[in-house]
C-alpha cells in the first residue's frame, strides 16, 4: 500500500489556507438597540455608595468616642459631617437626574410605539423596550433604597454624637454650678470671720444667697429642657428629610406608573379608533354586496316571470 501521508498534509494545509482566508461575519445587532452609559453611571454611584458605607462604619468608633485623644477631634467630626451631607446630597442629585433621564427616554419610545403598534403586535423592539424599562426601574429602585439606607445610617450616628455631647456639656454645666455653691460658701465663711473688721462694708445675706441659689437651679434645669427639646426638634427635623425622601421617590414610582398608564390608555384608544374603521369599512363592503344581491334576486325573479310568460304563450 503507498504511503498517502504527503496528500494528506497537503489537503490538511489546504483546508487551513481556506479556514485562514475565510471572513468571519460579525454578529449584526439590530438597530434598536440602546448604547448609552446608563449602566455605567448606575455602577459607578453603587460604588460611590458602598464606600460611604464601608467609610461610616470605619470611622463610627473614634466618630462616638468622647475622648479627643482616643478619637477625633471635634473639627474632624464637623468636617466629617459636612463632607458626608454633600456626597449624600451628591448622590440623591445623581439618582434624580438618572430617573429623569429614563422618564423622559421611556416617552419618546412610548410615543414611537404607540404608532407602529397600530400596523401589528408586539414585535421584538417592544418587547426589548418593555424589559429594558421594567430592568432600569428596578435599578433605580435599588439604588434609592441605598442612598436611603445610608443617609439614615449616617443621621444615627451624628444623632448619637450630639446627645453624648449635650449630656457632657449638661454635667459639665453641673459640675461648675457646684464649684461656684462652694466657692460662695468659702466665701460666706471668710465674711462672717472678718465681720469686725469689715462692718463697713456691704454683702449678700444668707437669704439673698438662698434665692440666688434657687434661681441658678432654676435656671439650669430650664436650660436642660431647652437642650432636650432642642434635641427632639433635630430628630424630628432629620425624620421629616428621611420621610420627605421616600415620598419624593414614592412620587416618582408613581408618576412613572400613571406615565405607563397613560401610555396604555392612549394605545388602547388608538387600537380602537383602528377597529372602528376596519368596522365601518367591513360594514359597507357588507351593505354593497347585501345590494347586490338583492338586485340580482331581483333581476332573477324578472327573467323567471318572462321565461314563464313565453312558455305560457
Amino acid at each position: 500500500m503507498a504511503d498517502q501521508t504527503p496528500l494528506f498534509k497537503q489537503c490538511i494545509n489546504i483546508i487551513q489556507s481556506e479556514i485562514k482566508t475565510a471572513q468571519i461575519k460579525p454578529i449584526e445587532q439590530p438597530n434598536y438597540i440602546i448604547k448609552d452609559t446608563f449602566l455605567k453611571e448606575c455602577f459607578e454611584l453603587y460604588q460611590i455608595l458602598t464606600n460611604l458605607n464601608q467609610f461610616i462604619n470605619e470611622i463610627k468608633l473614634n466618630y462616638l468616642a468622647l475622648n479627643d485623644d482616643k478619637g477625633l477631634s471635634t473639627i474632624e467630626k464637623d468636617n466629617i459631617d459636612e463632607e458626608l451631607q454633600v456626597k449624600i446630597q451628591q448622590t440623591y442629585k445623581k439618582l434624580t437626574y438618572l430617573e429623569n433621564y429614563e422618564s423622559k427616554r421611556n416617552e419618546l419610545i412610548n410615543k414611537h410605539s404607540n404608532w407602529t403598534s397600530i400596523f401589528g403586535g408586539k414585535s421584538d423592539q417592544s418587547i426589548y423596550f418593555e424589559t429594558l424599562s421594567s430592568h432600569r426601574n428596578a435599578m433605580l429602585k435599588f439604588l434609592m433604597e441605598c442612598v436611603n439606607y445610608v443617609n439614615s445610617k449616617f443621621t444615627n450616628i451624628q444623632n448619637k454624637r450630639h446627645v453624648r455631647e449635650r449630656q457632657i456639656n449638661s454635667l459639665n454645666f453641673q459640675n461648675i454650678d457646684e464649684e461656684e455653691e462652694e466657692m460662695d460658701d468659702v466665701q460666706i465663711t471668710n465674711l462672717e470671720s472678718l465681720e469686725v473688721e469689715r462692718s463697713g462694708e456691704s454683702y449678700f445675706s444668707q437669704e439673698q444667697l438662698q434665692e440666688l441659689e434657687t434661681e441658678n437651679k432654676e435656671f439650669l434645669h430650664m436650660k436642660t429642657n431647652q437642650l432636650k427639646q432642642v434635641e427632639k426638634v433635630q430628630q424630628s427635623i432629620m425624620d421629616i428629610i428621611n420621610i420627605q425622601n421616600e415620598l419624593s421617590f414614592k412620587l416618582q414610582s408613581q408618576g412613572d406608573q400613571i406615565s405607563n398608564l397613560i401610555d396604555v390608555h392612549s394605545q388602547v384608544e388608538m387600537e380602537v379608533k383602528s377597529g372602528n374603521k376596519q368596522l365601518n369599512q367591513a360594514t359597507k363592503k357588507n351593505k354593497r354586496s347585501a345590494n347586490l344581491l338583492v338586485m340580482l334576486c331581483f333581476i332573477l325573479g324578472i327573467l323567471l316571470v318572462i321565461i314563464d310568460y313565453i312558455k305560457f304563450i
